[in-house]
């Protein structure tokens, strides 16, 4: 009898114990970003190598999932998620906008699906009223939607998307754009599923702890 329970008591101990846990950056810009210094036009064999460069440096990192969200532009989706063929990287595509709300405009994260197809982002981003050909200023910097942050993370919800609120702590984030009961109300938006951090939590104030 003591023989079977000890054999039960390994095949226990053998078996998934519950939570993995995985290195994660829920962030990510790309060359479309006006921080790159890249020429204007790069041929398609370049940005292949350029979104290789995403890849290698995950994995140099230990880091197994990417979310990529540039600002108003998702043209850097497919690149970069086909250089994560034959590894065990997820991305996670979506892109970063700044909704009407708050005092210049509070940024959020929209993230969707893995197999949500590039063309598809690009409708949504146009469906926020962001159409191609008018989603950046002349100096290259991204417009903001004409819509509030509560109708944006709406209409992200009903495209099948989870919207995360962008350096809540910085500039244009949650907690820093709005005041009183609009930053509560928006801060306790049920369809607002997360807050990025910046600079890591001990480095938050009293206020936003």
């Amino acid at each position: 009898m003591m023989e079977i329970t000890d054999k039960k008591y390994a095949e226990i101990l053998s078996m998934h114990n519950g939570a993995k846990f995985y290195w994660a950056d829920f962030h990510v810009h790309t060359p479309k970003w006006h921080d790159f210094s890249l020429p204007a036009e790069i041929s398609k064999d370049e940005k292949t190598k350029i979104a290789k460069l995403y890849i290698v440096k995950a994995k140099k990192e230990g880091i197994r999932i990417l979310a990529i969200t540039e600002h108003n532009d998702v043209e850097w989706i497919d690149p970069i998620r086909e250089a994560t063929k034959y590894t065990d990287i997820v991305i996670f595509p979506g892109f970063e906008i700044t909704t009407g709300s708050g005092a210049d405009g509070i940024h959020i994260l929209c993230l969707f699906n893995p197999n949500t197809s590039q063309s598809t982002l690009d409708g949504i981003l146009s469906n926020l009223g962001l159409l191609p050909g008018q989603r950046f200023h002349n100096d290259c910097s991204p417009k903001a939607i004409t819509k509030n942050m509560s109708e944006a993370i709406k209409i992200v919800k009903e495209q099948g998307g989870i919207s995360i609120a962008a350096h809540v702590s910085s500039d244009n984030g949650l907690l820093k754009k709005a005041e009183g009961q609009i930053r509560i109300e928006l801060f306790t938006n049920p369809d607002l599923l997360a807050c990025e951090i910046p600079a890591g939590r001990d480095n938050l104030g009293k206020f936003e702890k």
